[in-house]
């Protein structure tokens, strides 16, 4: 166990965002978005058989299936200009802030890879 600490930032940052996410949609009940969930369903699905992981293709096809069989809830796509500002605010940190884990995350892949770290 080398990187216990990128384990613990990872979580914090998860964490963060969930807190985040949490606060900016506080009061406000949504239905699921089950476009979503199809979209979801048929990524995970080539995902877990090019990984040979069965718990993502096997989600997949639930996700898939959960998003198929409410088809008829399917929402109309909303574009950038349709969003108001909060939403549009809140995008823009989401955004950036993966970016950035993103960012990091490479950073240490490549620091441990040269053993700088």
């Amino acid at each position: 166990m080398a990187i216990p600490w990128i384990m613990i930032l990872i979580l914090a940052l998860i964490v963060i965002l969930g807190v985040i996410a949490y606060f900016a949609t506080k009061g406000e009940k949504k239905e699921p978005d089950y476009y979503t969930f199809f979209i979801i369903g048929i990524t995970w699905i080539p995902l877990g058989i090019a990984t040979d992981n069965p718990a993502f293709w096997i989600m997949g096809l639930g996700l898939m299936g959960l998003g198929l069989a409410n088809r008829d809830k399917w929402k109309e796509r909303k574009t950038w200009k349709d969003i108001n500002s909060k939403q549009k605010k809140l995008q823009i940190i989401i955004l950036t802030t993966l970016g950035v884990v993103l960012f990091l995350g490479l950073l240490t892949f490549y620091l441990l890879r040269k053993g700088i770290i």
